[in-house]
């Protein structure tokens, strides 16, 4: 790219040296192009990877140039390039990921919920199972027409119910783990596990943006802090605050390190199976409390896979809360 010519390139850059120009114009296109990519809702998943490999290419022009320019100005602008890395499509094929999600008398949300599992843009192998623990109120119902009304295909949602809870298990976890059963039992392939629950709304693109991020920055475990949902006055003045506590407590790019507690979100977590199984699997939190915290800890400190914990950047648009 010429930049001294592109139509883009601001006007005021023939005021800069000129041995800096090509680096700056570099890093000005590459934030233009990764704005595009996450200003377009409309775009579907392949889409949004595709123009994603236009993002990648200007990174690989600006780490080219990095020793034509001053140590300066890329220590300054890094960070600014940084904040835009989207995820890239994996190499090779898709992922399979099954969803699992437990429900105890959701009637009111878990169809929206579902729907936005079922209506997914994700290239790869995807199913969804609701696990009915026990509900009173029609849940596993719900879900059903859910999915008739999307006329999707029989084999995309498994609905089943929860058997009796054993001694020793608290009543989310114990769901999940005959949804991970069915998984085994059923024959579905799942290299992935997406961990979510009944109450909340995915944007198309989501599991393709949480399976793009595990594969491209090599993660085990990825969780996204969902957008909660803040209408009525207390809900106001309280949600944000438990954010912004909850982000203290676990600073997220603190929680990234290896050396250092970690933390997660139980509503949106994706897990690679495998990694789930060296953990000694869903039982080994059967008991916990803080589910979520513990799983991604479990996960984090067994080996050397990097759980990349409640982020919130790029272009990924937010799951959300519909209650």
């Amino acid at each position: 790219m010429d930049v001294d010519q592109h139509e883009n390139f601001p006007v005021a850059s023939v005021l800069l040296p000129k041995a800096l120009r090509a680096p700056i114009g570099i890093i000005y296109q590459v934030v233009r192009t990764a704005g595009d990519i996450a200003d377009e809702g409309d775009w579907s998943a392949a889409e949004r990877h595709a123009r994603s490999a236009d993002f990648r290419a200007g990174l690989d022009a600006v780490a080219a140039r990095r020793a034509r320019a001053s140590a300066l100005l890329f220590g300054k602008l890094a960070g600014v390039v940084a904040q835009y890395r989207l995820p890239l499509a994996p190499r090779g094929a898709w992922p399979a990921v099954a969803a699992v999600v437990p429900a105890r008398n959701e009637v009111d949300v878990i169809a929206q919920a579902v729907t936005t599992l079922l209506q997914q843009d994700y290239p790869g192998e995807f199913h969804v199972i609701v696990v009915d623990d026990h509900s009173t109120d029609g849940t596993a119902d719900a879900a059903r027409a859910a999915a008739l009304q999307l006329q999707c295909p029989d084999d995309r949602l498994t609905v089943l119910s929860a058997k009796p809870l054993p001694p020793g298990w608290l009543g989310k976890v114990w769901a999940q783990s005959q949804g991970i059963e069915a998984v085994h039992t059923l024959g579905l392939p799942a290299d992935f596990l997406l961990f979510t629950d009944a109450d909340i709304g995915h944007p198309a693109d989501a599991v393709a943006q949480l399976v793009a991020r595990a594969e491209a920055e090599k993660r085990d475990l990825v969780s996204l802090m969902v957008r909660l949902r803040c209408d009525s006055f207390w809900e106001k003045a309280l949600i944000p605050a438990f954010v912004f506590f909850f982000a203290k407590l676990y600073p997220f790019s603190w929680v990234n390190n290896p050396r250092n507690r970690t933390a997660a979100v139980g509503s949106c977590m994706l897990v690679r199976r495998s990694a789930l199984e060296e953990a000694g699997g869903i039982e080994s939190i059967r008991a916990e409390l803080i589910d979520d915290c513990s799983l991604a800890a479990r996960i984090k400190h067994r080996g050397t896979g990097r759980p990349d914990p409640a982020r919130r950047g790029g272009a990924q648009r937010l799951a959300a809360s519909v209650r």
